[in-house]
């Protein structure tokens, strides 16, 4: 029994010794020993799980928004510089539809509202009735094309959850961001390849950051629609993306 005895306490000792620890520790990934060093300044930072929810809402409400602004950039640029209209509005179409299809369907399950239908056509109907109705100069027409394909969706999410850090569930919020990449995302991204081989040409910053935009926005879509209901930290929730 003293053999035992003596046997179980050096192998505690060897458990706790700072040596073994940093050998495990050595044996651990370079990812995770990162994600453990970035997790705890995330805890530091946002102690809470609201703060943590409210600063996820955020980063994603800031690459939406930005997605939309980089589309309607493209958009914009397809019609006044290049003079492709067609090409232009079928961008545009592929930015609109989904949107009302959304609407559609959230209408239908009850978890929207008619009164709700101006967060998709506030901004297509002004910008499109500016562009037509006003003799702006170059410049401004493009910002008001540009303006067509941002959607003012996501502030209104951010703005419904900011309280609790998290969206309500009658809000559809998750929907609104699956339908933004799983069919805007590819479409736009096909269409402004597309038009970077028309031009037979390198793709310029805006066409490049739009296309960029848009494979992020569709990464961040499946990610989410794969890990629907599941509870992930701030890390996972952020960097889910990169590893989809």
């Amino acid at each position: 029994p003293r053999d035992l005895q003596q046997e179980s306490s050096l192998e505690a000792m060897a458990e706790t010794s700072p040596l073994v620890q940093e050998v495990e520790r050595g044996q651990e990934s370079c990812t995770d020993q990162l994600k453990a060093k970035v997790e705890d300044q995330i805890n530091t930072i946002l102690p809470t799980d609201s703060d943590k929810g409210r600063a996820g809402m955020l980063f994603a409400t800031c690459l939406l928004m930005f997605d939309g602004v980089t589309d309607g950039w493209v958009f914009a640029d397809l019609v006044v510089c290049k003079q492709w209209p067609v090409l232009g509005g079928a961008l545009a179409a592929v930015v609109l539809i989904p949107q009302i299809l959304t609407f559609s369907m959230l209408y239908a399950s009850g978890m929207t509202r008619w009164q709700d239908a101006w967060q998709v056509l506030v901004f297509p109907v002004l910008g499109f009735a500016t562009y037509s109705c006003l003799d702006l100069s170059p410049t401004l027409q493009q910002i008001a094309l540009a303006i067509t394909c941002v959607s003012p969706v996501p502030l209104v999410n951010l703005a419904w959850g900011w309280k609790d850090g998290k969206l309500p569930s009658e809000s559809g919020g998750v929907w609104w961001e699956v339908a933004e990449g799983l069919i805007e995302g590819p479409c736009s991204a096909i269409l402004t390849l597309y038009a970077c081989f028309l031009t037979r040409s390198p793709p310029s910053f805006k066409f490049l950051t739009s296309i960029i935009m848009s494979f992020t926005s569709t990464s961040r879509a499946a990610d989410k629609f794969n890990n629907f209901g599941v509870q992930r930290g701030l890390w996972d929730h952020v960097v889910g993306s990169l590893k989809q």
